[in-house]
């Protein structure tokens, strides 16, 4: 099982999105979204991603998920995208015992280096060859990321990964992860 989280780019790009989760589902993975955004019409400051609130809404939606498909025993992914990447690595950090694999793309996350340290779950970073500063960034989330971990650069890719057949790749680069991980990744 995967559980998809994004924020207001993807839920104003659903052909990528739809394109992603068709990928995904090819791989034969059970796939759930979720839109983590602020509602149409919010507050200036609702707008600002409040990575604390959208961790706890990203686990208890797991959590949900876990009981309400009896998944006790199973291996769940995750992927974030755009605004949802923090969240979804923050989580990861702080709830081992919920994911047995991540992948990021689409996003800047700001976690303090100790909180990357802490994530387990084996993950897979995603970033356009294009994007020069999420280059970096994922870099820099490299090198204290302890757990399993890859970084992978599409090359002529820009940060929306709207370039043809860019996110085509990276919803098969998101399935062999979740296919390597999941399949043989930890059982809790």
């Amino acid at each position: 099982m995967v559980l998809v989280a994004y924020g207001r780019a993807w839920r104003d790009h659903p052909r990528q999105r739809s394109t992603v989760l068709d990928v995904l589902d090819g791989y034969g993975l059970a796939v759930y979204s979720m839109d983590v955004s602020p509602t149409v019409g919010a507050s200036a400051a609702a707008v600002r991603p409040d990575v604390e609130r959208l961790t706890r809404r990203f686990r208890d939606t797991l959590e949900f998920l876990r009981a309400s498909r009896d998944q006790e025993r199973s291996r769940i992914g995750a992927i974030g995208v755009d605004e949802a990447v923090a969240p979804v690595l923050q989580c990861a950090a702080r709830t081992d015992e919920l994911l047995s694999a991540v992948v990021c793309f689409d996003g800047r996350h700001s976690l303090p280096t100790d909180q990357l340290e802490n994530v387990r779950a084996p993950t897979l970073l995603i970033v356009g060859g294009e994007d020069l500063c999420g280059i970096a960034i994922n870099r820099l989330a490299m090198q204290h990321l302890k757990c399993s971990k890859r970084l992978e650069i599409i090359p002529g890719a820009n940060s929306s990964f709207d370039s043809p057949g860019a996110i085509e790749t990276v919803g098969h680069l998101a399935g062999t992860w979740f296919a390597t991980h999941l399949s043989h990744g930890r059982a809790y």
